[in-house]
């Protein structure tokens, strides 16, 4: 084998290692922004809930200030 054999063969397998370390950077990432929106969708159902259970208790609140 002649040492530029070697150098490409070097030169390949480091980029195939580095894909396969991307790959796995990149499923990571994909999960953490899945993981991420969820909470964003439960923390806005909360949100929304609370806000619209406010508004009914400030109504509530102002027909019997005033009756």
């Amino acid at each position: 084998m002649m040492p530029s054999e070697k150098l490409s063969d070097g030169i390949i397998s480091l980029f195939r290692h580095f894909v396969e370390f991307w790959r796995e950077q990149m499923l990571i990432a994909e999960k953490l922004m899945q993981f991420c929106f969820n909470v964003g969708i439960v923390l806005y159902v909360v949100y929304a809930a609370d806000k619209k259970s406010r508004r009914y208790d400030n109504a509530n609140t102002h027909i019997a200030f005033l009756s």
